[in-house]
């Protein structure tokens, strides 16, 4: 327990250390708090109230930050100056800051904050394929369940233990690009109930689970969400529905 406490105050105070120049540490600075406030939301959004765990995994999430530093700071120099880290710094450090950063969980976590965003993500991808090249169009398996509710979604994870969820839309080219596939996993896996949820007819559910690039597919496990997958990936799909077991 003593070393959790003393993970805490180093993670509530400055979370990172062992580099010394200026501007590892600013980057460092502008990283971990992003990083760690994500440990918080996973960790509503999974329901964790062990704290140890959360410490732990705060820790683990401070020493990949080490370990990949080089990585980071080259990919932030490429796009910012130091000045400029400076000023991103000095505002996150900032009272207003600090309010910005320890209370996005919440805006990422309001249902009317979260439906503006979808829908107006949905417009951006809508125009934009209506003027891209569409990809070959392959139909969706009429043996593939289409839901609309969450709670027929409720009801599919409660029957079964696995689950996959693809949210599309008609007009999303992606999306058609990613049904050959979704068709293939569907009769490849037999232990896995797998639906769509078209997100114009199914907007709350779309929101519900934080649906803001189409396709995504979301993998469900005894009814908690353990992956998911946005865009059209082949092959992330693949490996994360193999390894749904």
């Amino acid at each position: 327990m003593k070393n959790l406490i003393i993970a805490v105050a180093l993670i509530t105070t400055f979370p990172l250390m062992g580099h010394t120049t200026e501007t590892n540490e600013l980057v460092k600075g502008l990283i971990a708090p992003q990083w760690l406030n994500q440990v918080e939301a996973f960790g509503k959004q999974l329901n964790i109230t062990d704290q140890e765990l959360l410490i732990e995994t705060k820790l683990l999430v401070i020493d990949n930050l080490e370990k990949n530093l080089d990585i980071l700071v080259e990919g932030y120099l490429k796009i910012f100056s130091v000045e400029e880290l400076k000023a991103m710094s000095e505002f996150f450090q900032s009272e207003v800051g600090k309010k910005y950063t320890n209370k996005s969980i919440d805006l990422a976590s309001d249902a009317a904050v979260m439906q503006v965003a979808t829908s107006v993500m949905t417009e951006v991808m809508q125009k934009l394929q209506t003027t891209g090249a569409q990809p070959e169009v392959i139909k969706a398996s009429p043996s593939i369940a289409s839901i609309t509710t969450q709670e027929e979604l409720d009801e599919l994870t409660q029957d079964n233990p696995l689950v996959v969820v693809k949210f599309y839309a008609d007009w999303c080219g992606p999306c058609k690009a990613l049904n050959g596939l979704y068709n293939d996993l569907y009769n490849e896996h037999s232990s896995i109930k797998f639906v769509s949820v078209n997100i114009d007819n199914a907007r709350e559910l779309a929101v519900n689970y934080k649906v803001q690039g189409i396709p995504a597919v979301v993998l469900i496990k005894d009814g908690t969400v353990v992956d998911e997958i946005v865009g059209c990936k082949p092959e992330e799909l693949k490996k994360s529905v193999a390894l749904l077991k």
